[in-house]
């Protein structure tokens, strides 16, 4: 989903926009689009690359009723609380209070080094965490070069053991919350 941006009528393209306006977009539409297309509510991952990694604690975790959407997170390069970026409540303590909101769900923490997300080692209590290193200089073997910049989602596009993996991850816990609705 979009960032809203400050007075309601078009997306942000940089940080959040207005942050209570995309949480609220969210709440609002997340239920109405399950609903319309068959979506399971039950089953839905929220997932984001570089900002939008960030956002998915940042916008996700804001409160109860939004962190209560997810049936996990999928981050790739970057994470909430790992560094401060300059906007309201980037600190560390921040970031942790609203991990604390997914009470022990699944999170894959992907990038090209995860290590750098080391904070959340001390942290491992808030939620059930599978860190994947991603080496996307590796997975992009350009002949005459390297790519443009290792800082891209393009390796999701490319098979790979990593690609597997995440996907495995993603089957792993959507068959979780299948298996839990069943009880």
């Amino acid at each position: 989903m979009p960032y809203v941006e400050k007075g309601r009528k078009k997306n942000a393209v940089k940080w959040w926009g207005d942050r209570q306006a995309t949480i609220d977009y969210c709440k609002l539409n997340l239920p109405r689009l399950c609903k319309q297309w068959g979506g399971d509510p039950n089953r839905v991952i929220v997932c984001g690359f570089s900002r939008g990694a960030i956002g998915t604690s940042y916008i996700g975790l804001a409160d109860d009723e939004i962190a209560s959407l997810w049936a996990g997170i999928f981050t790739f390069d970057h994470f909430d609380g790992h560094r401060q970026w300059g906007y309201p409540q980037d600190d560390r303590p921040s970031a942790l209070k609203r991990l604390a909101r997914l009470k022990g769900r699944p999170v894959l923490v992907c990038g090209q080094h995860p290590e750098k997300e080391g904070y959340l080692e001390n942290h491992l209590d808030l939620a059930d965490f599978t860190f994947l290193k991603v080496p996307t200089g590796k997975i992009f073997k350009i002949p005459g070069g390297a790519i443009q910049s290792p800082h891209t989602d393009m390796w999701m596009h490319r098979d790979s053991t990593y690609r597997r993996q995440a996907r495995g991850w993603l089957k792993d816990v959507l068959r979780s919350k299948e298996k839990q609705g069943l009880k």
